[in-house]
Order: C-alpha cells, then sequence, then structure tokens
C-alpha cells in the first residue's frame, strides 16, 4: 500500500479529495439551479473577464485556482493538527473553513479580488456548506489515512 511519509504531502492529498467531493456538490447544485455560480467561476474571474468563465479555458483556469485553494486549505489544517494536536479535530477543520470563507468570499470579494461577487442568498449559503464541508473532509481524510502522520518523526 503506499504510504504518505510527510505532512505537506497529506495536506495537499487531503485538500484534494474533500475539493474533489465538493466540487461534485457545487455542480450538483448549479445543474438545479440553487446556486448562480460556481467556485471555479469566481476563481476564474480572478484572471480573466467575466464574459470568458464559462467557455473550456475559463473553467479549466478556475478549477485549477479552486484547488490551488483546496491545497493550501489542506495543508493549513494539517499543519494545525500538528502543532495543536488531534482533540477536537472535527471543531479545529470546521473553524479553518469558517476563516477561509470569511476571508476569501467575505472580505477578498468585497475587495474585489474577483470581478464576480455574488449576491444570492442560496448561492452564499451553499457556498458556506462547501467550506464547512471541505473543513470536515480533509479532517476525515486525514484521521482515516493515518494520524501516525502527525507525530514527529
Amino acid at each position: 500500500m503506499f504510504r504518505v511519509r510527510d505532512k505537506y504531502s497529506m495536506g495537499i492529498i487531503a485538500g484534494l479529495i474533500a475539493n474533489t467531493v465538493g466540487t461534485v456538490l457545487n455542480y450538483i447544485s448549479y445543474y438545479f439551479g440553487l446556486t448562480k455560480y460556481l467556485p471555479s467561476h469566481i476563481a476564474s474571474a480572478t484572471f480573466l473577464p467575466k464574459s470568458k468563465v464559462n467557455c473550456f479555458l475559463g473553467l479549466t483556469i478556475g478549477l485549477f485556482a479552486d484547488y490551488g485553494v483546496a491545497i493550501f486549505f489542506g495543508i493549513t489544517i494539517t499543519y494545525l493538527l500538528y502543532y495543536t494536536g488531534t482533540d477536537y479535530m472535527w471543531l479545529k477543520g470546521i473553524s479553518v473553513s469558517l476563516l477561509y470563507w470569511l476571508l476569501l468570499f467575505g472580505m477578498g470579494l468585497q475587495f474585489g479580488l474577483s470581478k464576480i461577487n455574488p449576491s444570492q442568498l442560496n448561492t452564499n449559503l451553499i457556498f458556506l456548506i462547501h467550506h464547512i464541508l471541505l473543513g470536515i473532509i480533509v479532517v476525515w481524510v486525514i484521521s482515516k489515512y493515518d494520524l501516525s502522520i502527525l507525530d514527529e518523526y
């Protein structure tokens, strides 16, 4: 069996897995009209004009940017658990996810980080739920995979 031996890589893997689940749920919400935008739309609009976010290349850029943030998210939670321990790890994962949501979707979009700033209640609520799920899934992946990764060598 393949074994990850360092915390940084574990954070990357946990962030990728968590964001894959979140992306699927966001696409389902988008398909059923529960949200007006996808996180990849907002991420893409950071680099491209709003009119280009729905094209293939725009969505590709948005997905890479979104997954890049999720990787950093996973690394942050991994090191938080390493430095503070695994007691109340679910609470720690959710708290980091809420901080990211506040910084990126609260402050970042208000300061013009992206050319898309969703004002619809449903869209913002789904993004909030998405971030909470990211925190929970990252912690779950780390706990299911191997908590010994958080021990010192």
